[in-house]
């Protein structure tokens, strides 16, 4: 099966150019979903809050009395063709079945609508009972599961020495920690340079970043 479509990049996306993409697609958007999302404006979206110029709305399949509706990622209550922008970040590795998910998610999107999605490749297991965790992804799986979206880019988060280094402090966010982090991870860097390595991050990495359009 041709992918000529969709587009993979080999080293890690910078926050600068992901928060660009994420931001321009915010602004120009009308009808905006984020779902799988706890609550609305869950963590990293607050940051983009001013460049929501208009209607958002919030789902999860847990009921919580801050979400707009509950619901469903499998069998969404919306209409074909009716979103600018869907946003579903780290909700895939959650579910039983992430392609029909994917399905219903361009499903509702409108032509030329954006999906936003963020899925682990190599992270720890964080399901609970309630909240399972099923699945990590790879390049093909992810070529095979967004192949009818019309565009679509993955970009790696991190690379080798990025994960190595949070394997140490156990993909700790605490501040000292994530600083530790970068640290290992410069050395390591160094290291792979004057070892003259390059690893293709697309292979090495906690996670993707996917920008599709239908």
């Amino acid at each position: 099966m041709k992918h000529d479509h969709i587009i993979i990049h080999n080293n890690p996306a910078t926050q600068s150019h992901i928060d660009s993409l994420i931001r321009q697609t915010l602004q120009s958007s009308r009808l905006i979903a984020d779902l799988g999302a706890a609550e609305p404006l869950h963590k990293w979206l607050a940051a983009f809050k001013d460049d929501i110029k208009s209607a958002y709305f919030c789902m999860d399949i847990q009921t919580n009395p801050k979400l707009d509706f509950v619901g469903d990622l499998g069998q969404l209550p919306v209409k074909n063709d009716s979103l600018d922008v869907v946003i579903c970040w780290s909700v895939l590795e959650h579910v039983y079945e992430p392609q029909q998910c994917v399905r219903e998610i361009q499903r509702v999107l409108k032509k030329n609508g954006t999906g936003l999605f963020q899925l682990p490749f190599f992270y720890p297991c964080h399901g609970t009972e309630q909240s399972v965790d099923c699945y990590r992804f790879t390049i093909h799986g992810l070529k095979y599961m967004f192949s009818s979206f019309q565009k679509v880019e993955i970009f790696p988060q991190d690379d080798y020495a990025h994960v190595l280094a949070r394997m140490l402090f156990g993909f700790s966010k605490k501040p000292l920690f994530m600083k530790l982090q970068s640290a290992v991870s410069a050395l390591l860097h160094a290291c792979l340079k004057m070892l003259g390595k390059r690893l293709n991050a697309a292979n090495n990495t906690s996670g993707f970043f996917i920008h599709a359009i239908k």
